[in-house]
């Protein structure tokens, strides 16, 4: 479902007996506050946790010889970029298959050993990179040592939280798509495959808001009744599985 047939959806839910609605651009009144409930329901959604795998995606990138900082938008230029995932960088020669990780040091540790008066020109000579910092205030990748050749920096990111109707057409923004991805009222070709099942929990979260608003009971224990069994499905399908530890020696 795209935004506007959540938002229809959600007033049918609510027991809502008006027309269905053709457009959420410019929608007044009671129309409004359902946009509004619907599109806040898709971001609580996403701030419930930070390990959900459908908020994460991967990006790769050629290094320019002799250039350390590489901001977010050189590795993810479309907007989504919340915050780096550093455990899962790796570089390799881009023309050969020597793929090695790349270190993380604190941004404090890395400033005062290669960003540090004299130091600087004894640790930055062009070379193979073999760790990063990342500079706080922008996020900017910082390697060390400069490149001396391209390499390709792969990795993954955790995406920023998307708002439905933020979009070139905000009734065809689908949650789980980039903003502005959709091309026709049914098909969004930045939307994650198979998560379409999960939508109307979309819809659920927005019935708890109107029955907040309506001081409406009844709705409020269907929209919980809803949840708890769409809920815990989600979080089986999109977070990792625990896992066991080591045996103890």
């Amino acid at each position: 479902m795209n935004f506007l047939d959540l938002v229809n959806r959600c007033r049918v839910e609510c027991g809502v007996t008006a027309a269905p609605l053709t457009t959420v651009v410019g929608a007044t009144g009671e129309a409004a506050r359902f946009v509004g409930w619907v599109s806040d329901a898709w971001s609580d959604i996403q701030l419930k946790r930070d390990d959900w795998k459908f908020m994460q995606g991967e990006f790769s990138f050629p290094t320019q010889a002799n250039v350390r900082e590489y901001l977010p938008t050189v590795a993810v230029p479309n907007g989504s970029f919340g915050e780096w995932m550093p455990e899962t960088f790796r570089i390799y020669t881009t023309t050969q298959s020597d793929e090695m990780y790349l270190s993380q040091w604190d941004w404090p540790l890395y400033r005062d050993v290669y960003l540090f008066g004299a130091n600087a020109s004894v640790f930055n000579s062009p070379g193979r990179s073999v760790a990063f910092a990342v500079r706080p205030e922008t996020s900017g990748l910082n390697i060390a040592q400069p490149p001396d050749a391209v390499y390709t920096i792969y990795g993954r990111y955790k995406k920023q939280t998307m708002n439905l109707g933020s979009g070139t057409n905000p009734n065809w923004d689908v949650p789980s798509a980039p903003v502005g991805t959709g091309t026709s009222p049914t098909a969004n070709p930045g939307q994650i495959p198979h998560f379409a099942e999960f939508h109307m929990l979309v819809v659920y979260f927005a019935m708890e808001k109107y029955a907040t608003y309506e001081s409406a009971p009844e709705v409020m224990a269907r929209a919980r009744k809803e949840q708890g069994s769409m809920y815990p499905r989600l979080v089986d399908k999109w977070t990792d599985k625990p896992t066991m530890g080591d045996a103890i020696a």
